[in-house]
């Protein structure tokens, strides 16, 4: 998303922080085995396939689009799309041997 987001719209947060484990904890997820992305909107959090769609919906066009066309789906089917991704995606993409550092004009996007 940092480089689909050209103008810093999206903040991020890693789950190991205090910030995010706050977010997660007043919202009634456990943290610990929480094995989805949370994307808060307007103090909503969304998870899973609405998650997915509220991220999109902070991106420039051509990535906006997924939000109308992802609206469509019913969420029961999205979900099940999500997890199908979620659990194949190292098989797909691969895994990284250390996590990605952003360059210092990234860095204010982060919440630490």
């Amino acid at each position: 998303m940092l480089a689909r987001d050209p103008s810093g719209t999206s903040r991020f947060a890693a789950i190991q922080n205090a910030i995010p484990q706050a977010l997660y904890k007043h919202y009634g997820f456990d943290a610990v085995t929480f094995d989805t992305f949370m994307v808060l909107s307007e103090g909503v959090p969304l998870t899973r396939w609405r998650g997915v769609l509220g991220a999109a919906g902070t991106l420039p066009w051509p990535w906006r689009w997924l939000t109308a066309a992802g609206r469509i789906v019913p969420n029961s089917i999205g979900d099940r799309l999500y997890d199908w991704v979620q659990s194949n995606r190292i098989a797909w993409f691969g895994r990284r041997e250390s996590c990605l550092r952003s360059d210092p004009e990234h860095q204010r996007r982060f919440l630490t």
